[in-house]
């Protein structure tokens, strides 16, 4: 997997894991702003729950084995805003604002993209941890 910086974004281009964070919080909310090529495959795994971020089976903004989308609704080569919340054992994922995906999760363990092929451009991911 490479990184670099070009244009105020991280880009990511090949296959691998980077890891995030040691752990990730039981209740969470992460905004981000990204974009992919064609071909692309990525998630984000936050704590053994998958969200894809670029992909076409499942498509993006699917929680892998919880609520998985067959609709694309995000363009390749497009920048979408990602808004993932998870409070009290549900997560709910967002694409530009509308909810695509929920259901319920329990993350536990680090938090990493994982990529297996492509370029993913992240302009911005923010998490907050969610005091309960």
């Amino acid at each position: 997997l490479g990184a670099m910086v070009a244009g105020g974004a991280m880009v990511l281009e090949g296959s691998g894991r980077i890891q995030l964070r040691a752990t990730c919080p039981r209740d969470f909310h992460v905004r981000g702003r990204i974009r992919f090529a064609a071909g692309t495959s990525a998630t984000l795994d936050f704590g053994g729950v998958d969200v894809t971020l670029a992909g076409t089976d499942p498509q993006t903004g699917s929680v892998i084995d919880v609520d998985e989308r067959s609709v694309d609704l995000v363009p390749e080569d497009g920048w979408y805003d990602l808004m993932v919340s998870c409070e009290r054992g549900h997560i709910a994922v967002r694409l530009n604002g509308l909810e695509v995906a929920s259901g319920a999760a329990s993350p536990s363990g680090p938090m990493s993209i994982h990529m297996d092929g492509g370029r993913l451009s992240i302009e911005t991911l923010r998490l907050v941890s969610v005091a309960r």
